[in-house]
């Protein structure tokens, strides 16, 4: 069952920017990182995009890192993909509408959240569809 949590009414930027700041702390790195970059940008991928991250995005990344970029401004940028925002449509779709998102849906929410819409606006969409109350 899904529950609501204070981050579900944030506005997307707000709950991306308090996390970015979790994902660049000292412990995030230590911990899941291992003290490396190398290995901070591995965690973050697999922590937010579920997947191991590419050669392009880890030397991208470490260059950016290595210029003075913040880990923070990484992990908020990463966080603001649109394959993060699209991961958060399809797992919307899956917890309530037990399918993958079809392309215009996804489109459409994906876009949303790219313009500031909450997530709790993307759950109110899905629940109160038609689709999702034929299921109940």
């Amino acid at each position: 069952i899904y529950t609501l949590s204070l981050h579900d009414a944030l506005p997307i930027s707000i709950h991306e920017q308090l996390r970015a700041r979790i994902l660049a702390s000292e412990e995030f790195f230590k911990r899941q990182g291992q003290g490396t970059t190398a290995g901070y940008l591995q965690a973050l991928y697999r922590v937010e995009l579920a997947r191991d991250i590419d050669p392009t995005g880890a030397t991208g990344w470490a260059r950016e890192l290595a210029r003075g970029r913040t880990r923070s401004e990484v992990a908020l940028a990463v966080l603001q993909s649109v394959e993060a925002r699209t991961a958060t449509v399809q797992s919307g779709y899956h917890d309530f509408l037990d399918r993958d998102a079809d392309e215009f849906g996804l489109q459409v929410f994906v876009a949303a959240l790219q313009a500031g819409q909450s997530r709790l606006e993307l759950l109110v969409s899905l629940l109160s569809s038609d689709e999702y109350r034929a299921r109940s």
